[in-house]
């Protein structure tokens, strides 16, 4: 894949994990993701005040042409392309996000085309019942058949029904990932996964051996919103993820279609705290979905500026601790810093245990590599504190 420059230089931002808003604000002040890279290597004083004084001299250490080097060519070998605003092809939608900084580049394998057709999300809980199961596979069978492109998170539960209905459908499908494309999870949709690579496509704001957290799924959700022309829930309990694309989608200004249950029904109480919030999302047909569609032909509209925040409705959660997202950086850093002192053979391991659990002779012939350089290898690797044996596998730390 060819880079130009602005591009190279703002793949080595999302590589090393700089947040979203904050390669927002380093543009506003260096004028070019050029200068930004050029301000790490040279530890410009003005870093500190924007990422913190311990951040900026960690990324200013990985601010070198070597290491951007390196880290395209894992992505060329991994089959890993990148979308930006300065990619010679870029789809409606995802430019209009790009306008309303949504995010500013995304790791991606398959076909960018699905982006330009009619697109809408079915998502919701991991855990649907039996009520939730048949609801979504009605609506996923419905719009797929009708060639409309599905959007989901590749997740269990209403994610996974999602997809499987477009891919028997042959409408094509869209998975946004919350972690690399070498972390899939769950892990019973890695073959999923590879399916949808082949015959949709695959998204990602984090580059192939980001590890998921947390936090990355209601920052994914953001991207599902936004790239889809309707929203649909067909389950979501009351503390269900979904309802961060909810509320994504009102702030976007999409339109979003709910499914009632009855009032004793657990697993589908975010639907009516929604409905509750939104009546103008109640929706009982795919129909209804299929008509809006049609109508919006020819008259999409814009992801709006943010000017005033729609009321939300927020997942009941418990309070939990805030993550030590200083200490998750610097784990990133350290991997990516250890990674690109790797030789071939070593870099060829860590790429093929990826998210997996792998043995020794699985290891050797998914590598292709001799059995004793295996086994060599994977003792340096242990040394340099990339690679753990767990219930005598080994992966990634």
């Amino acid at each position: 894949m060819f880079y130009n420059a602005e591009e190279k230089y703002l793949t080595w931002l999302s590589y090393i994990s700089v947040s979203n808003a904050k390669i927002t604000e380093l543009f506003s002040i260096y004028k070019s993701y050029e200068n930004v890279f050029g301000a790490f290597n040279k530890r410009d004083e003005k870093l500190a005040e924007i990422v913190g004084r311990d951040k900026a001299e960690e990324w200013g250490w990985l601010a070198t042409e070597k290491i951007l080097s390196d880290m395209l060519d894992v992505l060329k070998k991994d089959n890993t392309k990148v979308l930006t605003k300065f990619s010679k092809y870029v789809p409606r939608k995802v430019q209009e996000a790009i306008d309303a900084q949504v995010f500013h580049l995304l790791f991606y394998k398959g076909d960018l085309r699905y982006i330009d057709q009619k697109t809408a999300s079915i998502i919701g809980t991991r855990l649907p019942d039996g009520y939730g199961t048949r609801v979504a596979k009605i609506f996923a069978s419905k719009l797929a058949s009708h060639g409309v492109v599905l959007v989901s998170g590749l997740a269990q539960g209403i994610d996974t029904i999602a997809h499987e209905e477009a891919l028997k459908a042959g409408s094509g499908t869209i998975a946004v990932l919350g972690g690399g494309f070498n972390r899939i999870y769950p892990k019973q949709n890695a073959e999923l996964a590879e399916k949808i690579a082949k015959d949709g496509l695959l998204l990602s704001e984090y580059p192939p051996t980001k590890d998921i957290m947390p936090h990355n799924f209601p920052t994914r959700n953001r991207i599902i919103a936004a790239l889809s022309d309707a929203n649909v829930f067909p389950q979501m309990g009351k503390k269900s993820g979904a309802l961060h694309t909810f509320n994504f989608a009102i702030e976007y200004g999409k339109d979003v279609f709910v499914v009632p249950a009855e009032i004793e029904r657990t697993a589908s109480e975010g639907n009516l705290l929604a409905i509750k919030a939104y009546p103008q999302a109640f929706t009982i047909s795919p129909d209804e979905v299929l008509d809006f569609l049609d109508r919006l032909e020819g008259n999409q509209n814009k992801i709006p500026k943010k000017e005033s925040k729609p009321k939300k409705v927020k997942p009941q959660t418990e309070k939990k601790e805030e993550l030590n997202e200083k200490q998750e950086a610097k784990k990133s850093f350290n991997f990516i810093k250890i990674y690109a002192t790797l030789n071939e053979g070593e870099k060829q391991i860590v790429n093929t245990i990826g998210y997996n659990s792998l043995s020794k002779t699985e290891i050797a012939t998914h590598s292709g590599l001799d059995a004793k350089v295996v086994n060599s290898t994977l003792t340096v690797l242990q040394v340099k504190g990339i690679v753990e044996i767990k219930d005598g596998l080994y992966c990634l730390k």
